[in-house]
């Protein structure tokens, strides 16, 4: 708890308000790209059923003998592509407009993807210069003894590893947990909504699981730093 309460109080410093907009962006950022993440899916599932309702009305249409399917269709009437609607929400749209949003929604979900860590370097590096400086002034206000006994002129390697620890910390914390449990609280509610409650306790449950399997792998596989 008192390495956590520090890393949260360099990721929201005391009377910084442009850091604390960094973080709160940076955050926005990364959550958008799951919201879109998961909408990619159902644009694609809207292009695939407005086509092959456009396909089997074009299908009927034809005289019989000349097409088989509903490819066939839409492959020798391609207007009927074209004036392709499907109902979103309050709307009617064209299948090409449907298309458009399909690409919008990738590449906006990319770029916050990539965002999300130009908007967070502020908060990171100015973290890193301020325990950089804690340390320094720490080192420095011990007493003689302390530093004839020590090889405490090794500053820099000393430093490094503390602004690679915050970095790692933050970036689990800020784009890993809040993210993940945003993700999967998302991704209940579309799953109980389209296919009932049963199957978003299934899915959390196995998530759970995996969560647990992956503890007890780590706990006894991996080194102790005691041992080392």
């Amino acid at each position: 708890s008192r390495v956590l309460s520090a890393v949260v109080g360099h990721l929201w410093p005391v009377g910084r308000w442009d850091l604390r907009a960094c973080v709160v962006g940076s955050i926005g950022a990364i959550l958008l790209n799951k919201v879109l993440k998961i909408g990619i899916p159902f644009w694609f599932k809207t292009i695939i059923d407005t086509l092959a309702a456009a396909g089997a009305t074009a299908t009927s249409a034809q005289v019989a003998g000349k097409t088989t399917s509903a490819a066939a269709a839409l492959a020798s009437d391609p207007v009927t592509v074209s004036a392709a609607v499907a109902v979103v929400g309050p709307f009617t749209v064209g299948v090409l407009t449907i298309v458009a949003a399909y690409g919008v929604t990738r590449i906006t979900a990319l770029f916050c993807d990539e965002s999300k860590t130009a908007i967070f370097a502020p908060v990171g590096a100015h973290a890193a210069t301020t325990i950089s400086l804690q340390l320094f002034q720490k080192l420095h206000s011990l007493d003689l003894r302390f530093h004839l006994n020590r090889q405490t002129g090794v500053l820099a390697k000393d430093l490094d590893r503390g602004s690679r620890a915050f970095w790692s910390l933050a970036y689990a914390l800020i784009f890993m947990i809040i993210p993940t449990l945003f993700e999967m609280c998302l991704v209940g509610a579309v799953l109980q909504s389209q296919a009932g409650a049963s199957l978003a306790i299934v899915a959390a449950m196995a998530v759970v699981s995996y969560l647990g399997w992956t503890y007890i792998c780590l706990l006894y596989t991996s080194p102790s730093p005691r041992d080392s």
